[in-house]
């Protein structure tokens, strides 16, 4: 009755007061769930909303629906930090490499782009690049983020990575010239950097 008549808030209240006799289970979870839905569709509070399907995560990691909804909301609401420790519990959480490379990967993004955190970025992109050795998205963002730190011996590696994994004959190509100008300019490697150009003339002469 109380949806049908609109007063949301009324029947948020008598959520709350089943919420506190129901043991845990299932039922309290579907209930915890109606709440968040409930507070973020109809009543607008997100904060609120959050909370609630923090609680639904806590009771069951696993639940899909919480986690999907959950995620959005952080971000929406640009709760970062929180953002970022979720997907660290995906992370970890993980039932497969694929599974946990995706986790990875958007944790990196997160600490790269809104927590300007690229330590903590190129770890999330390196545990996505141990997970799925060939992750074509972690190896360029190791790039990336490698470039912005100057951490010029870790970029030079990453490149020859990729060099070694791309299936395309110029990607690979590409990646070793790259490869050979950051250990001349800025390794001061110049005899490595004219190994790996004789290597690129010689595949395309």
């Amino acid at each position: 009755a109380y949806r049908r008549l609109g007063r949301h808030q009324d029947l948020l209240g008598v959520y709350e007061r089943q919420l506190a006799i129901l043991p845990e289970g299932g039922e309290r979870v579907a209930l915890l769930v109606a709440m968040a839905e409930l507070c973020e569709r109809e009543l607008g509070k997100i904060p609120e909303s959050i909370g609630w399907y923090q609680k639904v995560v806590a009771s069951e990691p696993g639940h899909p629906l919480a986690r999907a909804a959950l995620g959005r909301l952080l971000r929406k609401n640009g709760s970062f930090k929180e953002l970022a420790a979720m997907l660290d519990g995906e992370v970890k959480g993980a039932s497969s490499p694929a599974q946990k490379a995706r986790a990875a990967m958007e944790l990196g993004e997160v600490y790269e782009l809104h927590l300007d955190k690229l330590d903590g970025a190129v770890t999330a992109y390196r545990t996505a690049l141990e997970a799925v050795a060939d992750h074509r998205g972690a190896i360029d963002a190791l790039v990336r983020v490698y470039a912005q730190q100057g951490a010029w011996k870790d970029l030079s590696d990453v490149l020859s990575l990729e060099a070694s994994q791309s299936q395309d004959a110029r990607a690979t190509l590409d990646a070793m010239v790259r490869a050979a100008a950051v250990r001349v300019d800025r390794l001061k490697k110049a005899s490595e950097s004219a190994e790996l150009l004789t290597e690129v003339v010689s595949a395309d002469p």
